[in-house]
């Protein structure tokens, strides 16, 4: 029998062994960055709370029936039967279908839908404001 060491007649390659070292110097290195990164996202999304950045997202839409038009607003009822209090500030875009109209083509019994978000007081500050046109 030929003098073939022991590690190559049990099949094991002269492939040189992997430097443990390094590989656990990666791994920490990665967890580190992925960490780093973490704790970055968890103190900005806390920061976009504390400051409201995230309340525009939380607008809703309201759909109801035009109770009473004030100054400044009008009362509309949902499907509930609950009463809201929608408020018209100098931005609030009002439409008709495709047109822009004012406050004027809003009429006491007509449906719109309110997208807005509620205030302090519970009142709806109202960005865009669609009126349902009567087929009538």
């Amino acid at each position: 029998m030929e003098n073939i060491p022991v590690s190559r007649q049990f099949g094991e390659s002269n492939k040189p062994k992997r430097n443990h070292k390094v590989l656990k110097r990666i791994l920490f290195v990665f967890g580190g960055l992925l960490l780093a990164a973490l704790v970055t996202n968890a103190v900005m999304f806390a920061a976009g709370f504390k400051t409201g950045f995230f309340n525009r997202w939380a607008e809703g839409q309201y759909f109801g029936r035009i109770a009473e038009i004030n100054e400044g607003g009008f009362a509309m009822t949902d499907e509930s039967g609950r009463k809201r209090l929608v408020l018209i500030k100098g931005d609030t875009r009002i439409r008709k279908g495709r047109q822009v109209v004012g406050e004027e083509a809003l009429r006491a019994g007509g449906y719109v839908i309110v997208v807005g978000s509620p205030n302090d007081k519970k009142q709806i500050e109202a960005r865009v404001i669609r009126i349902f046109v009567d087929d009538k």
